[in-house]
């Protein structure tokens, strides 16, 4: 493949896999362990709403000396709140879905992220490499030039045009040096680890699902971003339940073990008791605070459903974009390779009519800056094209979030 033979910079025997790159950076990234350590707790409030439907122990003890004092030992256990342990239980389960899905889309992210930059890192590599090459064929023009310069047959103007095509290539070079070194920080940065060794890149291009229409739907169905703001939308509906369960009474079954008295001196220990009953109680909130916080709740039910039609909408555009993007560089790259072929043979033909002093010097230096920029924009569209069918793969579920593999 193209794309593997012009990114090879680094030592042949020296390389990393880039999968094995991303599957560490799904491992090692601290928003991922931030995410994970998110998911802990909510796992634990979930067990803390499910102990609200059991029996809650209580103990009371008020004493003015030694001999007065009262104790009271209690066990209340809810028959019936209006559905407030309920809610609770329900927006703890909630929360902690959402905590998952913004795991999962901290993870497509991060994905995103060290693809755009391994993009950069790959084609100025292989424009250093492309650069090269044209710096080398310049330098062999200017020992031909040399000699013809001797024999009289060539003029210092195209000596001078010869040099200022070289320092140009030599700008350009230095150009992709700079935009390798600052990808190569940056991919140390996120990956946290120094990139020592050339990073082999997997083209997956075969893998690509031809049908838009079922790449969107698929999109629809795995997205995190979608997944998460259903959850929130779950969430935002038991909270409401929880509004409108907080102006119910509840029922609670109490027992209670009284000992002592706190108001007599002369408290007899036979009279303490032992008592079962039924406890209720009602709380109003103030004014009518509890009809605007319930109508509060169902306007954030509706904004939450529009936010989630606004991010497939979006999601969908991306969508389309990388695909037809895609499809340009697939098709740009059968075109340029026959550019390439095409002033490659136009290179040789002007370099032997040169010789034979039926082209001019500038027909020359033009058609080899040509064969230059021709593979300069090849190799890019080859990078651009992988790039492009991970990025792809990414929105039809075909990466694993979790571990980085390709399903």
């Amino acid at each position: 493949m193209y794309l593997l033979t012009t990114v090879s910079f680094a030592s042949e025997v020296c390389k990393t896999d880039s999968d094995e790159l991303l599957s560490q950076l799904l491992s090692n990234h601290p928003s991922v362990k931030m995410s994970q350590e998110v998911i802990k707790g909510a796992k634990e409030r979930v067990d803390s709403a499910f102990w609200g439907f059991f029996p809650t122990p209580s103990l009371d003890v008020s004493g003015k000396d030694s001999d007065r004092h009262t104790a009271v030992a209690r066990l209340d256990q809810p028959i019936w709140t209006g559905g407030k342990l309920t809610s609770k239980y329900d927006m703890a389960t909630s929360k902690e879905k959402e905590n998952i899905y913004e795991l999962e889309e901290n993870s497509y992210k991060l994905i995103e992220s060290y693809l755009n930059i391994l993009e950069s890192y790959l084609q100025s590599k292989s424009n250093i490499i492309e650069l090269q090459e044209g710096a080398d064929n310049l330098s062999k023009f200017s020992e031909m030039l040399d000699r013809r310069m001797e024999v009289g047959v060539s003029s210092n103007s195209d000596k001078d045009l010869l040099s200022a095509r070289i320092e140009q290539v030599s700008s350009d070079k230095m150009l992709a040096k700079n935009k390798y070194k600052v990808a190569t920080l940056q991919l140390e940065l996120i990956l946290d680890r120094k990139i020592n060794c050339d990073i082999d890149f997997r083209d997956i291009t075969n893998a690509q699902n031809s049908d838009i229409e079922e790449s969107i739907k698929k999109l629809l169905e795995f997205h995190p971003s979608l997944k998460k703001t259903s959850a929130q939308i779950e969430t935002s509906k038991y909270e409401k339940d929880g509004t409108e369960a907080s102006i119910m009474p509840n029922l609670n079954l109490r027992v209670e073990r009284r000992e002592g008295d706190l108001y007599s001196d002369n408290y007899d220990k036979s009279n303490d008791q032992n008592i079962v009953y039924l406890a209720f109680t009602a709380t109003t909130r103030a004014g009518l605070s509890s009809i605007s916080d319930i109508a509060a709740s169902k306007i954030k039910i509706n904004e939450m459903e529009y936010r989630k039609k606004t991010i497939e909408k979006e999601l969908i555009d991306s969508l389309l974009s990388d695909y037809n993007n895609y499809e340009i560089a697939k098709n740009r790259i059968n075109i340029l390779q026959r550019s390439v072929d095409s002033a490659q043979n136009v290179l040789d033909s002007y370099t032997r009519l040169f010789l034979a002093g039926k082209r001019q010097w500038l027909d020359l230096v033009n058609a080899s800056r040509e064969v230059m920029q021709y593979k300069i924009e090849l190799s890019n569209l080859y990078v651009t094209k992988s790039i492009l069918s991970y990025k792809l793969a990414l929105k039809n579920g075909q990466i694993d979030l979790l571990t980085g593999e390709i399903k």
